[in-house]
């Protein structure tokens, strides 16, 4: 069984949003909700784990529970940390999970193909997370802003968030 946890714990200050990032609307939707219906709509996905502000469970349970069309789901509390916040998802997990995603919950936009691979990934090797091969060139700097070295592009890889 799949499940996903979405940490969404975030203030947003790097955004200076002013507020959690997961609210802001996306074409008139939460991007919160963008993400849980994203990964809804993945056949293989069995359960939903989302985890705020403690102060923000009620009012993400009240918007789940009116929103139609979401796996089922769980929410909690996270943590000071985002390990600290997945940590406590794992704790909300069903007991027949065996494959944990972990998705963060302000990217709504990532592809079906995208999560699928993943999971089939995962199912194959035991482990698995979403990259990309680099683009751009990479130095390596050292004391004083000094560069070091620039690694082959070839051998490197941008691995999607989180």
């Amino acid at each position: 069984m799949v499940s996903v946890i979405f940490p969404a714990a975030g203030a947003g200050r790097r955004m200076k949003a002013g507020r959690n990032k997961v609210f802001l609307e996306l074409s008139g939707v939460p991007i919160l909700l963008r993400s849980l219906q994203r990964f809804s709509a993945v056949p293989a996905v069995a359960e939903l784990i989302v985890v705020v502000a403690e102060d923000e469970t009620a009012s993400v349970e009240a918007l789940l529970a009116g929103t139609q069309g979401l796996k089922p789901w769980r929410v909690t509390a996270g943590g000071a940390e985002r390990q600290y916040s997945i940590a406590n998802g794992m704790k909300r997990l069903a007991a027949s999970a065996d494959i944990v995603l972990v998705h963060d919950a302000a990217r709504p936009l990532v592809s079906f193909e995208t999560i699928e691979a993943v999971i089939r990934a995962a199912n194959e090797k035991g482990a698995a997370i979403a990259a990309v091969r680099a683009k751009n060139t990479i130095k390596a700097v050292g004391e004083g802003g000094r560069v070091e070295a620039t690694p082959p592009r070839e051998g490197l890889w941008e691995v999607q968030t989180p």
